[in-house]
């Protein structure tokens, strides 16, 4: 027998206000989730405020999740990025036409790679390798937005379980009556257990 659903709901910018908190939480919310892959620790701290409000206009209580960034690879471009196919390209740390967030993410790649950009919607070859800058040939092509993920086919990067940014939020939400903590991108029980050691600490 299946258990009772719950249904969870993203506060973002356009669900943020104690008003529109409160109408979903009429609608039948049970748990709140705070995405820390954007915004900042002042935006969150609203988030929770407007969800308290929420609470108390609708009297009812609802979980709050944190959802964590992860190590995630993913694109520094500011602007938008337009790819087509055939396309020779320069991937490099911090620069270059596709412009990546990580040192991990050239250390693991080869001569024949496949890059994945925006879940899978835009796929490139690698043709060389030099250090942290790479030539690759667009297979599939499309406009690349800003902070898109990045991957390679059929390879994981030696990344740490946490990053700097999944460290910050843990510390603020530690005493702020969170009922969830959402790990992305986990790879080993060891990286669950290292978010648990924050919490506790």
């Amino acid at each position: 027998m299946r258990g009772p659903v719950k249904i969870v709901a993203t506060v973002g910018p356009s669900s943020a206000s104690a008003s529109i908190l409160a109408q979903m939480l009429s609608l039948g919310v049970d748990v709140a989730r705070i995405n820390t892959s954007h915004g900042s620790v002042d935006q969150w701290s609203s988030m929770l405020e407007s969800l308290r409000r929420a609470e108390e206009a609708v009297g009812k209580r609802v979980g709050v999740a944190v959802d964590l960034e992860g190590p995630r690879v993913r694109t520094s471009n500011s602007a938008l990025v337009k790819l087509e196919k055939g396309d020779l390209v320069t991937l490099g740390y911090m620069e270059g036409d596709i412009p990546v967030d990580s040192k991990q993410f050239f250390e693991a790649l080869d001569e024949g790679d496949i890059v994945l950009l925006d879940d899978g919607k835009i796929a490139l070859q690698v043709e060389s390798v030099e250090g942290f800058q790479v030539k690759a040939r667009v297979i599939e092509g499309g406009v690349l937005g800003p902070r898109k993920g990045v991957v390679v086919r059929g390879k994981e990067p030696d990344l740490p379980p946490l990053t700097a940014r999944d460290r910050s939020a843990l510390e603020f939400f530690a005493d702020k009556g969170v009922s969830h903590v959402y790990v992305s991108f986990a790879r080993s029980a060891e990286h669950v257990e290292k978010v648990r050691s924050i919490i506790r600490s």
